[in-house]
């Protein structure tokens, strides 16, 4: 089994799935009840399939088709499926085909009651049994072909118990002979002078008259490379399934993307404004901390420089007084009130205006002559 085998069985099983060409029609839904005749059309390209699969509640149930076909030469007849109740001649439940000259019927062929199970590709890729599904002993049983343009089911179920259903799956396709049309769009059944369209080839329903050689595993990989990929039946449903499958696809990825993305920035701004929250609730501490920390030094270097402003006045205020003879008594209290207040290092509020000079010497200032006298009698005693 190579794996080009399995890949044209693969393809059909798809193909098979896909298929939109047959018209699926219930026999319950378009036979009259007193079996008189109904008109069918069809066309080269549409196949049909008539199914049945119920009780037979009256005592018969009488059906009477007329397949008509415009474009083509006859028909070919595939019983899928027929469960009825089996007797030998046919007396009871049965199938009949036949045809007319004009409104005449002229032929019938034999009533058919035997019973044929569902038919199915088989699904193991094991060879044996794709060759035994090939070689299929009951395929010629159940297939009728008639090349006329016109042929006639008859069908009659009888009544038997109410819990027993019937079944019956037929399919059925127009033919031509090809020798008479020359239309692309036909090919030519396997051993035989049928032609059907190329598109019911390898679809996974049985088309042709012999042995159901449209369906053969080989023929359907030859048909495949010959006609290219893409323009062979199975290549529809894939071209199908890819314009479909693909853009749904894409739109899932773009989308999964996008959310992706999304919940990632989402959490990348939680992040963000936790951290931001911690650094506006620390900053503004640290902040405190800092400026107390430096409010202290500051202020007592101010007390410091105030203290020492101070002592310097009131000690030349002193020496100046000396030299004036009666001025040291003549000191305002206020300014001993200010050193007292540094030395002692108390907590006081700054007052709102520094001291006036009144307030420290009750007399007038002294004069610049009489302090740059003082000072250079104190340079001459330290020079010598």
């Amino acid at each position: 089994m190579t794996m080009r085998d399995i890949s044209s069985l693969i393809l059909m099983q798809i193909f098979a799935a896909a298929n939109t060409k047959y018209s699926v029609t219930r026999l319950e839904d378009i036979c009259k009840r007193d079996g008189g005749k109904v008109e069918i059309s069809f066309h080269f390209d549409k196949p049909k399939v008539f199914t049945y699969s119920s009780v037979v509640e009256e005592s018969v149930f009488q059906c009477h088709l007329e397949f008509e076909l415009a474009t083509g030469d006859g028909f070919i007849v595939f019983i899928d499926e027929m469960d009825i109740e089996f007797n030998p001649t046919c007396s009871k439940d049965y199938i009949q085909f036949g045809w007319d000259v004009g409104f005449i019927t002229v032929g019938k062929s034999e009533k058919m009651c035997q019973k044929f199970e569902s038919h199915e590709h088989p699904d193991d890729e094991k060879e044996e049994k794709r060759r035994d599904y090939i070689k299929e002993t009951s395929f010629p049983s159940r297939i009728y072909h008639k090349m006329e343009n016109e042929i006639d089911l008859w069908i009659e179920l009888h009544h038997q118990s109410p819990n027993i259903r019937k079944h019956l799956k037929l399919t059925v396709t127009p033919a031509r002979s090809c020798h008479r049309w020359n239309d692309p769009s036909q090919m030519k059944c396997p051993l035989s002078a049928e032609c059907i369209h190329r598109d019911l080839f390898c679809d996974g329903m049985i088309n042709c008259p012999k042995n159901a050689l449209d369906e053969n595993f080989e023929s359907c990989e030859d048909y495949v490379d010959e006609s290219g990929f893409f323009e062979s039946p199975i290549g529809i449903p894939i071209i199908i399934i890819l314009a479909v499958v693909l853009p749904i696809g894409a739109v899932i990825l773009v989308l999964s993307v996008y959310s992706i993305c999304r919940k990632y920035l989402e959490l990348c701004r939680s992040h963000n404004r936790e951290n931001n929250s911690e650094s506006s609730g620390a900053f503004p501490s640290l902040l405190r901390r800092r400026r107390s920390e430096s409010r202290e030094p500051e202020s007592s270097r101010t007390d410091e420089v105030a203290a020492l402003a101070l002592s310097q006045i009131i000690s030349r205020g002193s020496r100046v007084a000396d030299c004036q003879g009666d001025r040291q008594p003549r000191l305002a209290g206020g300014a001993r009130q200010v050193q007292r207040t540094l030395s002692s290092g108390e907590d006081s509020p700054p007052p709102s205006a520094p001291p006036q000079y009144a307030d420290i010497y009750k007399d007038d200032p002294p004069n610049y002559f009489d302090i740059v006298r003082v000072e250079e009698n104190e340079n001459e005693e330290q020079t010598s």
